[in-house]
Formats: C-alpha cells, sequence, structure tokens
C-alpha cells in the first residue's frame, strides 16, 4: 500500500483512477504461475497503451516485449481451427487474431517510432486476420453472418491490420540496416506508395473527403480519423528518407562542382517527386489535426495522434530549412501549417505525463 500512498500524493485526481487500474493489473499479473493465458497477454497490452497516453514510452516498449514473446509462447502468431475439443471455439479464436494483431500493429508503430527492431516477423506469422462480425455474432459453436445490417465496428480495425501489414514491408525494406542503391529503393517506394493507394482505394466509401462525418455515430468518426491519419503516416515513412537523403543533394548543389562544372544528379525527379508526396501527406495529417481540433475530437490520451502530428511537422520543419535560400512562397505554407499543429498540440500538454508533452518542440 505504501507506493499507492506515495501515488496519492504526487498525482492529480484525473490521473489517480487509471494509475491505481495500471498498478493493480500489475500486482495481479506479478502473482500469475503455470501456463501463459491469452488474458495475460491482453492486459498487458492493455498497460502498454496506457503507458503511451502517459509519455512513458520507453516502459511501454520494455513491457510489450515481454507482451509479444508471451503471445509467441501460446503461439497467437500460429493460425487456429475451431476444435471444441482442445479449447479453440469460435469466441477463442476470435479474441487471439484480434489479440495478436493488435500486438501485431502496436510493434510496428513502436518501431517505427523508436527505430528500433521489431517483436514480430511476417515470415513467423500465418494468423489468420479477425472477421469482421460483431462481438454479439461471435457463438461459441458458429459466427452469425451480418447480411446487409450495415457497417460492422470491426471493418476499420480489420483494414487497419491490413495496412499495418504494409507498413511493416515498408520498415523491413526502407529502413532496414543493410544498405541498398538508390535506385532499388526508389523501385521499393514506387511498390509500396501503390500499396497504399491500392489500400485507400477498397476503402474510399468510407475514408474520402465525399463522406458527411455529421453523419457518422461517434465511433466511426473516430475509425474514420484513425485509418486517415495511419494512411498518411504510411505514406510519410515510405518517402521520408527521400526528404532525408535530399539534404546531400541541396549541398552538393550549392557548392557547385569540380572546377565550376555542374554535374547532372542522379535520381532527381524520382527524390523530388518522393519530397513532395511526403510533404502532402504532411500536410493531410496537420490539416486532420486541426479539423479535430476545430471539433473539440482531439484528446490527450490519444498518443497515436500527437505521434503522428509530431512527425507531420518535423516534415514541414525540415522541408522549410532546406528551402530557407528559396523565395518564400515555396516553403511559407508549410512553415505556417507546422506552426499551427505545434500549437496545437501544444495546448494538449497541460503536464509533462502526456505524450503531447514530449513531442512539443
Amino acid at each position: 500500500m505504501r507506493p499507492m500512498h506515495a501515488m496519492h500524493l504526487i498525482l492529480p485526481s484525473s490521473v489517480l483512477r487509471p494509475a491505481r487500474y495500471f498498478l493493480a493489473a500489475d500486482h495481479q499479473l506479478s502473482k500469475e504461475r503455470g501456463a501463459v493465458r491469452l488474458t495475460s497477454v491482453q492486459a498487458r497490452l492493455c498497460q502498454c497503451f496506457w503507458l503511451l497516453s502517459q509519455s512513458r514510452i520507453n516502459h511501454c516498449w520494455s513491457l510489450f516485449g515481454t507482451a509479444g514473446h508471451l503471445a509467441l509462447a501460446i503461439g497467437l502468431n500460429r493460425n487456429r481451427h475451431a476444435d471444441p475439443a482442445g479449447g479453440y471455439n469460435y469466441i477463442e479464436l476470435e479474441c487471439r487474431r484480434r489479440t495478436f494483431w493488435c500486438a501485431y500493429s502496436l510493434d510496428n508503430y513502436l518501431s517505427a517510432a523508436l527505430g528500433r527492431p521489431r517483436t514480430f516477423h511476417d515470415e513467423d506469422i500465418d494468423q489468420d486476420l479477425p472477421s469482421c462480425s460483431e462481438d454479439a455474432d461471435l457463438h461459441a459453436d458458429h459466427i452469425t453472418p451480418r447480411m446487409g445490417r450495415g457497417q460492422s465496428l470491426m471493418l476499420a480495425p480489420v483494414a487497419h491490420v491490413k495496412l499495418s501489414r504494409i507498413v511493416s514491408m515498408i520498415l523491413r525494406d526502407l529502413y532496414s540496416i543493410r544498405p541498398s542503391s538508390f535506385s532499388n529503393r526508389c523501385a521499393l517506394a514506387a511498390k509500396y506508395s501503390q500499396n497504399l493507394k491500392h489500400w485507400r482505394a477498397e476503402m474510399s466509401q468510407f475514408l474520402d473527403d465525399g463522406v458527411n462525418t455529421a453523419l457518422l455515430i461517434p465511433i466511426f468518426q473516430r475509425q474514420r480519423n484513425v485509418l486517415n491519419l495511419a494512411y498518411w503516416h504510411a505514406m510519410i515513412l515510405t518517402h521520408r528518407p527521400f526528404l532525408l537523403s535530399n539534404f546531400a543533394r541541396l549541398q552538393r548543389s550549392g557548392n557547385g562542382s569540380n572546377k565550376g562544372r555542374r554535374r547532372s544528379v542522379p535520381h532527381k525527379d524520382q527524390t523530388e517527386e518522393s519530397v513532395h508526396a511526403c510533404l502532402d501527406a504532411a500536410m493531410h495529417v496537420v490539416d486532420t489535426v486541426n479539423d479535430l481540433i476545430q471539433a473539440g475530437q482531439l484528446f490527450r490520451a490519444f498518443w497515436f495522434t500527437s505521434y503522428f502530428a509530431f512527425s507531420a511537422v518535423v516534415i514541414l520543419y525540415v522541408y522549410t530549412i532546406q528551402q530557407r535560400t528559396a523565395p518564400a512562397e515555396t516553403w511559407q505554407a508549410y512553415f505556417n501549417a507546422a506552426s499551427r499543429c505545434q500549437t496545437q498540440i501544444a495546448s494538449l500538454a497541460d503536464n509533462e505525463s502526456t505524450l503531447a508533452a514530449r513531442y512539443c518542440l
């Protein structure tokens, strides 16, 4: 009880209750003995998400390592078939699938944010995706088909998993520690950019600007915003290496070439195309954040949004720095958008225990 008493003295009431739940879960998990259970993995994943909302990202990464290894220990990465005699009914199978792919997506985002290796590797995975069935449609011996009963709440989570699998390939091929030729990186960026566009085309009726979001119930509004932000962030990941490599190209251009003669810059067109794709994605992110702020729909607990906003703002500032000697119309709109988004994220950071506070420059 002593840690709880000390915590009561230093934490505000708005943080105290979730912190109590976290510590209670930690205490309960520490007493576990015997075989690993699915609920053990689920509880630790919930802890990870709370830690992220509290800006304790390294603690989250450490705890996620435990959760990920436990998931592998009970074979969540492997496909199973319904077998009531073996304890795998349809509800159990669906819970395993949802838990694993939730962990898989978080693994990718932690890797992208921290630049660290992932726990899960695609060559070790043959688990099926979750079904698009509502919880009420799941039964021990069957799953009730929806048959035209409107959009399922699971449509967006499944779409997010599909997007995360593309992100996994992007991280593997474009952020590998093994060097790759520039032409190969250009080809990979084009490939994954096309994969992302194909993914979005499949979700166009839900994601595109023509949708009247006022007609959507709050959970669908949130799902739509998350998928849009995740899509544009994936685009940033795809094209960001070319923006960073552009520093060297600009430096060479500024210095000229040997004996006053300028040499042609290899792959200049591909680089510029990727830079503009990266800028376009970053602008979509900051515009979405602005819409959320204006609608009063952005909250401190949304670590996901704060991280995406930070990534986009950095892209826009980097480009502004690169173009500092160019005419103002080249970079001014990007700078203004980044400044606005930075200010908006800062408005959420009322204390140091939020991810928004960490991402305030």
